[in-house]
């Protein structure tokens, strides 16, 4: 697919003929797939466990499940396979899918696309504030000597082992 050089020289190319810089561009680090779920599960008011198990059936469009998974890949800098995993489906072909009828989707509800802009700037705000207060916990546990974890809502973040697990409410 290319290496490191050869991605930067894309990515810098496309900034010149823009003369824009998204704003997911200015985060350089992936913003945690449960924290993208989470936030699109409240903004949608519906559980996460609808946005992250499959349903299945002719004409069924479940638009907070595929407005998560691209958000997983534009905020999240996730690759479609490891997005597969997250929303459990079988193969990233699907996450593919979802993601073009998703934009299909966009092109023509305008308050659809007003929703995704205004999830992409809270999460990057959210995710800012929390990568501060992840440094400042980090800080602090490292001289109590305990792991961090962070709670949001239904979602358990362990940040020494990198985990995502579900509570049970």
């Amino acid at each position: 697919m290319g290496g490191d050089e050869f991605k930067k020289k894309i990515f810098r190319s496309e900034e010149e003929r823009s003369g824009e810089i998204s704003g997911a561009s200015l985060i350089f680090e992936e913003v945690p797939a449960h924290l993208i779920i989470e936030e699109v599960s409240k903004r949608f008011g519906i559980p996460v466990y609808d946005i992250t198990e499959a349903k299945r059936g002719k004409g069924k469009k479940n638009i907070p499940r595929m407005v998560g998974m691209r958000l997983c890949q534009t905020l999240g800098r996730k690759k479609l396979s490891d997005i597969a995993k997250i929303f459990n489906v079988g193969h990233y072909s699907t996450v593919s899918s979802s993601i073009r009828i998703l934009r299909k989707e966009v092109e023509s509800n305008k308050k659809l696309q007003n929703l995704i802009n205004i999830l992409t700037q809270d999460l990057t705000r959210l995710f800012l504030i929390t990568m501060n207060l992840h440094r400042k916990q980090k800080t602090l546990c490292q001289s109590v000597g305990k792991p961090s974890l962070f709670l949001t809502g239904t979602l358990r973040y362990d940040v020494g082992r990198n985990e995502v697990s579900h509570i049970d409410p």
